[in-house]
């Protein structure tokens, strides 16, 4: 869905923005600015949230550096559960 925010003050705005991604008890708020005629039925999501299995993977390679080289083949990753490492 959308959601409408408005700040106070555009210093608040530009803060919220850098932060980029929320994550929200595991789920996924991405923040942009208003567009002129901006259309819910129209605008397509271009971002998917996935969660990644990697199966057999030996115990020498669990690593923050090698399990995040091998994430990033699929693209960004955005959190890494406490019991993996």
């Amino acid at each position: 869905g959308f959601f409408e925010f408005k700040f106070q003050n555009c210093s608040d705005l530009g803060m919220v923005l850098a932060a980029g991604l929320w994550n929200l008890d595991m789920d996924l708020l991405r923040l942009s600015l208003w567009k002129p005629d901006f259309n819910t039925k129209s605008h397509k999501n271009s971002f998917a949230q996935v969660w990644l299995l990697i199966i057999e993977l030996p115990q020498e390679y669990w690593s923050a550096r090698i399990i995040l080289a091998i994430a990033s083949t699929m693209g960004t990753l955005i959190a890494l559960d406490r019991a993996t490492l």
